[in-house]
C-alpha cells in the first residue's frame, strides 16, 4: 500500500496549484525613481609614493556593476601657502592592485603633524572639501604566535599606544608570497587604559609561514569610514540587513581622504 504522502498523490496534490500559477503570471512595470548619481572620491597620501586620486561616479542600478570615471575635475592638494594640482592622467598602483585617474610626480613625504588639504572643483566652482594630517607612527613592540596546534597559531601584535589620547588603528598581516591572499585586514580602537595595545588575530597562519605585518595609525574620521564600509559590505550580502550609510571624510562626495601613518614588520611565525 502506498504512503499517504508519496510521490503520486502529491503530484496530485500540486497539479491544480500549477495551473493556477500559470494563469496569475504576469508581467509588471516598476516606475522606479532613477537613482541620483553620487561623485565617489578615493585619496591616500603615502609617503614615498606620488599623489594621486580617484574620482568616479555611481551608476544606475541597472546600467552596470562598474563606477563610471569623472574626468572634468580640477584638483588641488596643499598645505601652508604649497599646492599641487594633479593631472588627469592614469596612474597603476601595482603594489594596492588600483588604477588611479589623477596623479602627480611630486613625492608625498611624511612630516608628522603636517596638515593637508584637497579641493575638488568642476567648472572653477569647489564642489568637494576635505583636510588631513599625518598622525604619529605607532611603533610594533612585538609580534609573536600562540600555538593552537602543530601547524597553524593566532598571532598577538603589541602596538606602543598613548593612553592620553583616543586611538585608531588598521592592522594588516599578509604574506609576502603574492599567491597568498590579504590574511588578516581589521580596524580598532584602543581602550585608553595602558602604554601598549595588543592586537590578537583568529587562528589562521601556518607554522613556517613569513609574514608582513601593518600597523596603520587612523583618525576617526577614516576609522568610521573603514568600518561602514565593512557594513555596507554585509549588508549587500545579506538580504535581512537594513542597508548601511557609508561615513565619508570628506564634505560633498563620498570616499576618503586621508594620510598614512604606517610601521611594519616581517616575522617568521615558528
Amino acid at each position: 500500500m502506498l504512503n499517504n504522502y508519496s510521490p503520486y498523490r502529491l503530484l496530485l496534490l500540486l497539479l491544480p496549484f500549477t495551473f493556477f500559477a500559470c494563469e496569475m503570471k504576469q508581467d509588471v512595470e516598476l516606475d522606479l525613481p532613477a537613482a541620483e548619481q553620487q561623485l565617489i572620491v578615493e585619496c591616500y597620501l603615502e609617503p614615498g609614493g606620488q599623489y594621486k586620486a580617484l574620482v568616479t561616479k555611481s551608476l544606475s542600478f541597472f546600467e552596470s556593476t562598474q563606477l563610471e570615471g569623472v574626468d572634468t575635475a580640477q584638483i588641488v592638494i596643499s598645505s601652508g601657502d604649497k599646492e599641487i594640482k594633479l593631472q588627469n592622467l592614469r596612474h597603476a598602483d601595482t603594489l594596492n592592485k588600483k588604477v588611479y585617474n589623477y596623479w602627480h610626480p611630486k613625492e608625498v613625504k611624511y612630516e608628522e603633524g603636517k596638515e593637508y588639504q584637497i579641493s575638488i572643483s568642476f567648472d572653477n566652482e569647489i564642489k568637494v572639501s576635505g583636510k588631513t594630517r599625518f598622525l604619529p607612527i605607532a611603533p610594533i613592540l612585538k609580534v609573536y604566535p600562540e600555538l593552537r596546534t602543530d601547524t597553524t597559531a593566532a598571532l598577538f601584535v603589541e602596538i606602543e599606544d598613548n593612553p592620553r589620547e583616543e586611538n585608531y588603528y588598521r592592522v594588516v598581516i599578509k604574506s609576502p608570497n603574492p599567491q597568498i591572499p590579504p590574511t588578516y585586514d581589521k580596524v580598532w580602537a584602543d581602550d585608553n587604559s595602558n602604554r601598549k595595545f595588543t592586537v590578537k588575530t583568529p587562528v589562521i597562519f601556518k607554522m613556517g609561514w613569513k609574514v608582513a605585518v601593518n600597523v596603520y595609525h587612523i583618525d576617526k574620521k577614516y576609522y568610521n569610514f573603514l568600518k561602514s564600509s565593512q557594513q555596507a559590505r554585509d549588508a549587500n550580502y545579506n538580504p535581512f540587513m537594513q542597508p548601511a550609510t557609508i561615513e565619508s571624510t570628506l564634505d560633498g562626495a563620498t570616499g576618503v581622504f586621508t594620510a598614512i601613518s604606517l610601521s611594519s614588520d616581517t616575522v617568521v611565525i615558528e
